[in-house]
């Protein structure tokens, strides 16, 4: 097995940060499911006021996680890495262990 270099590490290490947090998976799987979605359809979505969706969608788009695209006044956001959901299901078998 190939050794993995710090900074790679460390980009994991930020990601894991990142989506460690109940309403941010919950915020992933709806972008998964959806495609895109501006933040209204997100927060309704997965049940949180419009400030607390929009401060982890900062979070997620900051990490890199998510990306978005202006439409007019709206905001859309997808996910940056469709693959992330192979990782949340992941940690998801184990914690069914």
């Amino acid at each position: 097995m190939e050794k993995i270099d710090i900074k790679t590490l460390e980009a994991s290490a930020n990601i894991f940060k990142a989506i460690a947090h109940p309403m941010r998976l919950a915020i992933i799987d709806a972008l998964e499911g959806k495609g895109r979605m501006n933040v209204k359809e997100i927060y309704e979505n997965v049940g949180l006021v419009q400030t607390a969706a929009s401060r982890h969608l900062r979070i997620l788009k900051d990490k890199g996680i998510l990306n978005c695209t202006r439409n007019g006044k709206n905001v859309y956001y997808y996910l940056q890495y469709p693959d992330i959901k192979l990782v949340i299901q992941g940690m998801q078998g184990c914690a069914t262990r």
